[in-house]
């Protein structure tokens, strides 16, 4: 709120509504009936007795007693102190329903990460089967590239015994 353009007039500014009334700070003079709290205590009438409220008493017919008349006003302060409670009550349940359920959902996200980082068993057949190839191929492309060598030396033999038996038989044929 801005700042009052003439700063020599009493100016109000709207009071918070306290959560709980027993917060509320005590004064020394009474507020302005509106609900609004005075913001220069300077600018106030200095406090006098006559200030104060006398409530006048009534008679009650049953006890033929004089009693002052608070009884309503504490009735309705009873009333806004049980609705005040009431709506803490409130409150404090969905708070705690709140509290539980993203408890809840803390759980269950806690779970699933858990389950998503733990093996289950096909991931540990998977990577037992990676393992024992990974440890197997070399083993195994040394055989092969040794039973190739040999073959292809079998093989190699094979055909230079039969160019040499070509050789032979054709010198035999020539030399005739």
């Amino acid at each position: 709120m801005d700042p009052p353009a003439r700063p020599y007039l009493c100016t109000s500014v709207p009071r918070p509504r306290p959560r709980n009334p027993s917060l509320r700070a005590p004064s020394t003079i009474n507020p302005p009936s509106n609900g609004m709290i005075v913001r220069s205590r300077a600018l106030l009438p200095p406090f006098r007795r006559s200030h104060t409220i006398t409530l006048p008493t009534i008679r009650n017919e049953s006890t033929a007693a004089t009693t002052p008349q608070t009884s309503a006003e504490a009735q309705r302060k009873a009333l806004v102190a049980a609705r005040i409670e009431a709506r803490e009550r409130e409150a404090a349940a969905a708070l705690a329903a709140s509290r539980a359920d993203a408890a809840q959902q803390h759980a269950a996200l806690v779970e699933r990460t858990r389950k998503l980082n733990s093996y289950s068993g096909s991931d540990r057949y998977i990577y037992i089967t990676a393992i024992v190839l990974f440890l197997a191929t070399p083993p195994v492309i040394y055989f092969w590239w040794r039973h190739r060598a040999e073959h292809m030396g079998q093989k190699k033999q094979a055909m230079l015994e039969e160019l040499a038996e070509r050789r032979r038989v054709f010198q035999e044929s020539r030399g005739k």
